[in-house]
């Protein structure tokens, strides 16, 4: 993954994305900083990503993504939230004339559960939550820059908005559905590797996750 997210940093600013990193290893911060361009290294605090279009985590887990976003002091609380550009008071058009806040793309590994429940959790402080876990077509392809993500996401113009900077970081890009859904069918996928003889199980489980998601 280390492989993985170095050739994300690396593809993004090329396509037009100037970046804000932060990585628990600041040597690896500033080793990083010095040999591309367009990249600083985020102040430390809450307000260290204050302005950012787009905040891109790749974590061990959903609780830990919660932890870092929601918890207090977290990034969220420097985030810029969504507003409707109608004046306080005035008539207010359709949801889709809202303006989009901050979009959080979280590519870990993360429970589709969680994700709902973060993405619910952030919505109602006016930010947009995409899932888009990474998968491969074929082996060393997170080495080579060749991923794929699944993205989940309630939002269709948070999805079309964030899907530039998808497609600078993975070769393809495909839609799965609701908040969540991207990481369910990580998690399918995930079941189908670890019990290949059993694909009807899997398929069950894949279908039961999707449907569950879109009912709670």
């Amino acid at each position: 993954m280390a492989r993985l997210v170095r050739r994300w940093r690396q593809n993004l600013p090329p396509a037009g994305f100037p970046l804000i990193v932060r990585d628990a290893d600041e040597r690896r911060e500033q080793k990083f900083v010095r040999e591309n361009q367009r990249v600083s290294i985020a102040p430390k605090g809450p307000t260290g990503f204050q302005g950012a279009d787009v905040i891109i985590t790749m974590l061990s887990q959903g609780k830990v993504v919660r932890e870092v976003v929601l918890r207090e002091n977290g990034i969220a609380t420097g985030l810029r939230p969504g507003q409707s550009p109608c004046p306080p008071g005035g008539d207010h058009g359709p949801a889709s004339d809202l303006v989009i806040g901050t979009i959080i793309v979280d590519t870990s590994s993360s429970s589709p559960f969680d994700t709902r429940r973060l993405g619910a959790d952030l919505e109602a402080i006016g930010l947009v939550l995409v899932d888009a876990p990474v998968t491969q077509a074929h082996l060393h392809d997170t080495n080579t820059g060749d991923t794929t993500l699944m993205v989940g996401a309630n939002s269709q113009d948070a999805v079309d908005k964030v899907m530039p900077v998808l497609q600078a970081m993975a070769k393809y890009v495909f839609y799965m559905g609701p908040s969540g859904a991207g990481h369910a069918m990580k998690t399918e996928q995930t079941i189908s590797v670890l019990r290949p003889s059993s694909p009807c199980p899997t398929l069950w489980l894949q279908v039961k996750s999707l449907t569950s998601i879109r009912s709670r």
